[in-house]
């Protein structure tokens, strides 16, 4: 009987997709652990917003900010991206939308903090440093008494938390390997291309558009802020943690789904034919796509050429009177376009 021989083209865009798509559809208890810790992660973030805002609006009285933006309007000062006539209080996240990149435009100038920022008197905060300091943290380490906190969610944290957003409309994570592995000259490329889907500056808008956090920049980068309520430390830490968890378990659910994807290829690289991948380990997950492997209405796909050559070859074998020595394999154009 003749087999349906299996080529290249078919298994990359026919077989291996499907594959992929069903390894992603599997259960996994570390899909589990991200959904619940992403679930889990607004309100946590909420709540240590509103923790952090308290103690960095009590250390720079937002009143006095005030003051200084006044006398920055009328002097006409650089306040590097502040809008001007627009109150401290009244600030949204949407006035520090970059035009040009898909990204929240920093007030500190970026030639660097040893060269000075002295006209540049207002800083956007982002991260901010809190320290615990109390009888609790004697027995803790530099690293579990601190907590770091974004007033406004990084695009690290957006990629996180919109993971399946971004899968789902080809949008590449910065973050990944598929970025960061590139060359300059690539990332520059696929630069491009994030930065043309402003998902990052819409989420954010959409979402944090209230959480402007503004200092005055003489405090910045310099000092962190003490915390002496541990139940504070722990609410603005949180956020963090959670973070965390759905980091650690995006990377272990990739993990296991790139050995699934592993296997699969191992043993697709020892099949050959369409009867042979139905009698293999990968028969019960290739069956919806059996069909597409064997073409519409005959357990044979070929090109038009191709048929146009078997019927000449059988019109010809008409005329032999003796046994045809025919093949016993019969090669399998590959098909465009994916599972």
């Amino acid at each position: 009987m003749a087999k349906t021989l299996i080529d290249k083209s078919a298994k990359e865009n026919i077989i291996l997709p499907h594959a992929l798509k069903t390894i992603h559809a599997l259960p996994s208890e570390h899909r589990n652990s991200y959904v619940e810790a992403r679930d889990k992660w607004r309100e946590a973030y909420d709540q240590s917003w509103n923790v952090a805002n308290s103690y960095i609006t009590s250390h720079v009285p937002q009143d006095q900010i005030q003051i200084v933006k006044e006398v920055s309007d009328r002097n006409k000062w650089n306040s590097s991206g502040m809008p001007v006539a627009t109150a401290i209080a009244d600030l949204k996240l949407e006035h520090f939308v970059c035009k040009e990149y898909d990204k929240i435009k920093p007030t500190v100038g970026s030639v660097g903090r040893y060269y000075g920022h002295s006209r540049e008197q207002f800083h956007l905060d982002q991260c901010v440093t809190f320290n615990l300091v109390s009888r609790e943290s004697d027995d803790m380490d530099n690293y579990d008494a601190r907590a770091d906190f974004n007033t406004y969610p990084d695009r690290s944290t957006f990629e996180l938390v919109e993971h399946d957003y971004l899968k789902e409309n080809g949008i590449m994570s910065m973050s990944s390997p598929e970025y960061t592995d590139r060359s300059y000259h690539k990332r520059d490329e696929l630069d491009t291309q994030i930065n043309s889907h402003e998902a990052y500056t819409k989420w954010v808008v959409d979402n944090f558009n209230d959480k402007v956090c503004i200092r005055l920049n003489v405090d910045c980068h310099s000092q962190g802020l003490a915390v002496h309520d541990i139940n504070d430390f722990n609410a603005i830490k949180q956020e963090k943690i959670l973070r965390e968890r759905m980091s650690m378990a995006l990377d272990s659910l990739k993990s296991e789904r790139q050995g699934y994807y592993n296997d699969v290829k191992g043993i697709l690289s020892k099949i050959r034919s369409v009867e042979g991948l139905m009698e293999s380990p990968l028969g019960k997950m290739m069956k919806p796509i059996e069909g597409d492997l064997q073409g519409v209405g005959t357990s044979i796909a070929l090109t038009p050429q191709a048929q146009f050559r078997i019927n000449k070859l059988n019109n010809a074998l008409d005329g032999i009177t003796e046994e045809a020595q025919v093949p016993n394999v019969i090669v399998l154009q590959g098909m465009s376009g994916t599972a």
